[in-house]
């Protein structure tokens, strides 16, 4: 992406100055970018850590030096040459990174706002799961279950929250002059759980969906606790009572936890079981029994 980025920005140049582009690579001094693509000429074994090496100074070298020609006049400063040689720079400031010993070497891991493409620069990586991956744009659909008519539609990036879309989808319900207090029913994705048309709800509004899962491997997972709502109080396996504030962790003490007989099933903390009580925990408690 950083090679096609820079080949964009002296294709640029070729044109205004009535040159191939090839010529205008080698004037760069990056007479690589001639090819059709940067990788066709890193004829390297990428399993090797001394041949990663060597690739990255093969393609970090054109950008510095079309950096120093374009900064030469009387090379044209065109719009569209800095704001490629922006996106170049983009690239490099997410995918490279300077270790301890003051040696460029690429970055692990995905940066989180990594650029993917370099016409469409708001695409992102994102998933919908663990094992999979969305690349680019996430599209959000209301449909009206009753008509069948689809009332409104949003798009986000593949990396930001479903849940943010809520108020944009608002915005086109609010064109056809219904609200969220019009709803009696919302069937939604989970990951919609968080949403202010979840949250914000009205007492009228049912929601159905599925509750996000609950595991604690052989012990006893959070649903084994009985939740009272309108008392605000957690009460264990062993009916050992608490208050919760929504959103916050309930501790039972460690030395209650030590006495129990139920212990061996519950924690394995010194410090006793810990629960945390979701915002909306019995909505979730709802969904899961629905």
């Amino acid at each position: 992406m950083l090679g096609q980025a820079l080949r964009k920005a002296l294709g640029v140049i070729a044109r205004q100055q009535g040159r191939g582009r090839a010529e205008v690579a080698v004037a760069a001094g990056a007479a690589v970018l001639g090819r059709a693509r940067l990788k066709a000429a890193l004829a390297l074994d990428g399993d090797d850590p001394a041949a990663r090496e060597q690739a990255l100074a093969l393609v970090l070298h054109p950008l510095e030096a079309v950096e120093g020609w374009l900064d030469t006049p009387p090379v044209a400063t065109d719009p569209l040459v800095a704001s490629s040689l922006a996106i170049a720079q983009q690239v490099q400031a997410q995918d490279v990174c300077t270790n301890d010993a003051g040696q460029r070497v690429l970055g692990q891991g995905v940066a989180r706002d990594r650029r993917l493409s370099v016409e469409e620069g708001q695409m992102r990586h994102g998933r919908t799961s663990r094992r999979v991956r969305v690349d680019g744009d996430q599209r959000h659909v209301r449909h009206d279950l009753d008509s069948g008519l689809v009332r409104a539609v949003g798009v986000t990036a593949a990396n930001a929250p479903e849940a943010g879309v809520t108020d944009e989808l608002q915005v086109d319900l609010a064109s056809q002059g219904l609200a969220r207090d019009d709803l009696a029913e919302l069937h939604i994705d989970r990951a919609y759980l968080s949403s202010t048309w979840v949250r914000a709800r009205p007492a009228t509004l049912a929601i159905y969906g599925k509750a996000w899962p609950v595991r604690n491997g052989s012990r006893f997972p959070k649903t084994a606790f009985t939740l009272d709502g309108r008392r605000q109080t957690l009460r264990c396996p062993h009916a050992v009572e608490l208050p919760f504030i929504p959103g916050g962790t309930v501790h039972f003490p460690g030395a209650t936890c030590a006495a129990c007989p139920l212990r061996v099933r519950c924690t394995t903390s010194a410090r006793g079981r810990s629960v945390h009580v979701h915002p909306d925990e019995q909505l979730l408690q709802e969904l899961r029994q629905r």
